[in-house]
């Protein structure tokens, strides 16, 4: 073994072992936070929202107490509500633009599978894109949910390449087409690569101006994989002209043309469209390609040069198969580090791709990222972590489920708050924050259990409001920059393209914003009737019912005092037999989880109604451990601010004639929204699991959330739920 070879080895040491091993032998640290932090901080990365109830919280600590931390964590993978908190986090990693002129909603925003499974993954990942076709046509929503079924996220990188060349600017003429194309090359070597190749020349895999013989001096510390000089065929880069051609949209994109230069008639235009390939057999919204063989050389003289591959009929098709070939490859290594000490340009591809992602999902997780400004980490601990990492996510065949039970089970994860743990022991290596702590007492240092404390990633945080309280959530790709489900999203941060960026940290514009969405605890998302059309569950008669009494939908929720009624919605042939008024309450309330808080008072008030005996404290309860996974009120600084809010003591009993019941607990609610313990994660609050609780919110009850929880994770009968506990099948 040479030395760079002994080195690599070294550096790649992994987190774990073992091709599709999900098991993570890893030793908590003496400050472990316990089982039930553990989940509390789990359910937000894995499922994108916060607990519905310590009761969820129990569950899968029982889970744990039968099996492992890792096992339970990879089976939480395997949920829908999984595959689709980490579909909308791929689209964000890749740049997906929901609004504006290269955004895709059709292509990106809408499934046509009825069947959700890893069938159209397989087929793309082991299907070249010019071969037999899937057998109905699909979205990248599709292909992004199959590759999480499958648990291999390669197919959706594949598939995106294509769908993202589709949609762009209208062009006037070929100066505009190259700097199209410029910009496709800078978004794919950020977006993919996670580099800039301005940085290149000072900062690569070989070399950098912050290197130091010594390592107390050093400030960089790259993984030691040479992968630029195998993509761009050396460590300093090249220039965008070798990279251009592989994002061409003339005379590759069927229907790309510059102004005044394609078919005389539209129809023309669509026959050309319909002529030509379709990869993979993928809809025509994502986009209609010259097949490879057709492509002619570089309208603008330009040969792409990229992984070892020179080719001056250089397109999408050719860094298609470069990208295939690298994925392959390493999914099918018997030592990874083997593949790595001298790598190819297409391994190295795949490799930049991977580390990338894993660098993507740390951030997504900690809130920090394991490299610096360069794209390069700057410490020891980074490096080896990333390196680490990602190796062990190429090893399991690029499985995101995996990939997070490696992070959530390492020592980092769980740690107890600083005041509740020894200074040794909260204490880590430089990994969060990398800058030197030189002259700062140990007290004050950075990268401790603090530094785990941060908000929660934006689309979490809407989807733990909308979730708990079972509104219906903004739509991902908003009509306009200016409509609600816009600055809803765009006032939490959410990603909605390159020019609109978002936001993680919390800023007084952000809390401002924030309060005037949630502050009082309503639904000010759109009509509840606009997305049970969407979801084509009016009938005629719903339909007649709706346009002959709009105001009486306004009075009743005042989301749909605006309604847009058409004359292609409303039916001619609506008579007074039609009408029936019994259909308005099916309609507002919508989904079973729906409108959590009139299901809480409405359950509240039937249950005093019925000789039962609760009070504000109980409904309010039930309420913060909706919100907060803490059931609990008793302390008497929190009891005396709610009191304040009310209005009255929290002893007080419920009364069902009471109508200011409504507005109290909303009140309370929007405070609770604004609050540390909503917003942030790696604070997890007080253990609560063995405290009894006085009101249980319907829907919420133990056995409910038990069934639904462990079908998914173990199959049908893979686990038991009785009483309060859940037994793991021998």
């Amino acid at each position: 073994m040479t030395l760079r070879s002994l080195v690599i080895a070294l550096v790649m040491a992994p987190l774990v072992v073992g091709c599709s091993d999900t098991s993570v032998p890893m030793s908590q640290p003496p400050s472990d936070a316990g089982d039930e932090a553990f989940i509390k901080r789990v359910i937000p990365i894995m499922w994108g929202r916060k607990p519905s109830s310590i009761r969820e919280v129990d569950i899968l600590v029982q889970l744990i107490e039968q099996s492992s931390r890792t096992d339970v964590v990879y089976r939480m993978s395997r949920s829908a509500e999984f595959v689709e908190r980490w579909s909308l986090f791929l689209r964000d990693h890749l740049g997906v633009f929901r609004l504006g002129d290269q955004s895709n909603a059709d292509c990106y925003g809408r499934s046509l599978l009825a069947r959700d499974d890893a069938a159209l993954a397989t087929h793309v990942r082991d299907t070249t894109p010019d071969g037999p076709a899937f057998s109905e046509p699909f979205t990248m929503v599709d292909i992004m949910r199959s590759s999480l079924w499958l648990d291999d996220v390669s197919p959706s990188f594949e598939a995106h390449l294509f769908a993202w060349l589709k949609q762009d600017y209208a062009l006037p003429d070929a100066g505009a087409g190259r700097a199209a194309r410029q910009a496709k090359s800078e978004v794919f070597l950020h977006r993919w690569l996670g580099r800039r190749m301005e940085c290149l020349a000072c900062h690569n895999s070989d070399q950098s101006v912050t290197d130091h013989t010594d390592p107390q001096l050093d400030r960089a510390w790259p993984v030691d994989i040479s992968v630029e000089r195998a993509v761009f065929g050396q460590s300093t880069g090249t220039g965008f002209e070798m990279l251009r051609p592989f994002f061409r949209r003339f005379q590759v994109v069927a229907g790309a043309y510059y102004d005044g230069d394609g078919p005389e008639t539209d129809a023309g235009l669509q026959a050309e469209i319909n002529a030509a390939m379709a990869p993979w057999g993928m809809a025509a919204d994502c986009g209609r390609f010259k097949h490879g063989s057709e492509i002619r050389e570089d309208d603008q003289g330009e040969t792409g040069t990229l992984a070892g591959s020179t080719n001056a009929r250089a397109s999408i098709w050719d860094l298609e198969r470069l990208v295939r070939q690298g994925f392959d490859s390493l999914r099918h290594a018997d030592a990874i580090e083997d593949k790595l000490f001298d790598i190819n340009g297409p391994d190295a591809l795949a490799w930049m791709t991977s580390q990338h992602l894993v660098n993507s999902v740390w951030k997504e997780v900690y809130g920090h990222q394991l490299t610096i400004a360069t794209w390069f980490p700057r410490t020891s601990e980074q490096r080896d972590t990333l390196a680490s990492l990602t190796r062990y996510f190429v090893k399991n065949h690029y499985s995101l489920g995996a990939l997070l039970a490696a992070i959530s089970t390492s020592p980092h994860f769980n740690r107890l708050p600083p005041a509740e743990s020894e200074p040794a022991d909260h204490l880590f290596a430089d990994i969060f924050d990398p800058w030197t702590n030189d002259g700062i007492p140990a007290s004050e240092r950075r990268n401790h259990a603090g530094d785990l404390v941060h908000r929660l990633p934006a689309r979490v945080l809407l989807n733990s409001v909308y979730h708990a309280l079972g509104w219906h959530p903004p739509k991902e790709f908003p009509e306009t920059f200016l409509s609600r489900d816009a600055i809803i999203q765009r006032s939490a941060g959410v990603y909605l393209k390159d020019g609109d960026a978002g936001f993680g940290g919390i800023g007084f514009q952000a809390q401002l914003a924030w309060e005037d969405v949630f502050g009082a605890c309503y639904d000010v998302g759109p009509c509840p009737l606009i997305a049970t059309g969407e979801r084509g569950e009016l009938t005629e008669s719903d339909l007649c019912l709706i346009c002959a009494e709009p105001d009486t939908f306004c009075a009743m929720d005042d989301r749909c005092c605006d309604l847009e009624l058409s004359e292609d919605i409303c039916p001619s042939t609506c008579s007074a037999e039609d009408i029936d008024p019994r259909g308005i309450p099916t309609l507002m309330e919508g989904p079973v989880d729906a409108l959590f808080i009139e299901r809480l008072l409405r359950h509240s008030q039937n249950v005093v109604a019925q000789g039962g005996s609760l009070t504000l404290r109980d409904v309010l309860g039930a309420l913060k451990d909706r919100l907060l996974t803490d059931p609990i009120i008793e302390d008497p600084s929190e009891v005396a601010v709610i009191e304040a809010l009310v209005g009255t003591t929290l002893d007080t009993p419920v009364d069902p004639a009471d109508l200011t019941l409504d507005a109290k607990i909303r009140r309370v609610c929007g405070v609770w929204l604004a609050t540390p313990d909503f917003q942030l994660w790696g604070w997890t609050g007080n253990n609560r699991r063995t405290r009894p609780v006085s009101l249980v919110a319907p829907g919420t009850e133990f056995l409910t959330l038990c069934q639904n929880i462990t079908k998914p994770m173990y199959g049908a009968d893979g686990a038991e739920c009785a009483g309060n506990e859940v037994f793991i099948a021998r």
